[in-house]
């Protein structure tokens, strides 16, 4: 069963997106995540969401992963993420339900105030993500 995956973060990469789920990256478009708020981790280079009653996250809408890339994408976001079936908003107004990882309450206290910023993560952190996530394509 294929299902569709809303990425927030790290996964609106391509590149890592591909290494994560062990797969090259199916179509994306831009789509929205109400309920939701995005907040950098602590010491991290990575976001993590939660919700936020009034608030809008922006991502990429990634349609159709198999069950083996979920299971990678599981195993990557790690324990401090579940995964939860969410509907999302695309540009045109449709709605389509996808798998987005949220941060655990538990962990809450590692999520920062503000909002987690994609353009510098690409910018300024994405190459050292990489080089600290290199060993994930060899599980």
């Amino acid at each position: 069963m294929a299902m569709h995956v809303f990425a927030y973060g790290t996964l609106m990469c391509h590149d890592i997106l591909s290494v994560a789920a062990g797969a090259i990256p199916p179509p994306s478009e831009p789509a929205v995540l109400s309920g939701f708020s995005r907040h950098p981790v602590a010491g991290e280079d990575y976001p993590g969401i939660r919700r936020c009653v009034d608030a809008r996250v922006s991502g990429l809408l990634y349609r159709e992963f198999d069950v083996a890339a979920i299971a990678r994408l599981d195993i990557f976001e790690g324990p401090q993420y579940q995964r939860e079936s969410v509907t999302v908003t695309l540009a045109d107004g449709r709605r389509e339900l996808a798998q987005v990882w949220v941060f655990r309450e538990a962990f809450a206290h590692l999520l920062e105030d503000g909002d987690w910023d994609f353009d510098t993560f690409v910018r300024e952190r994405q190459e050292r993500f990489r080089r600290c996530y290199t060993g994930f394509q060899r599980r």
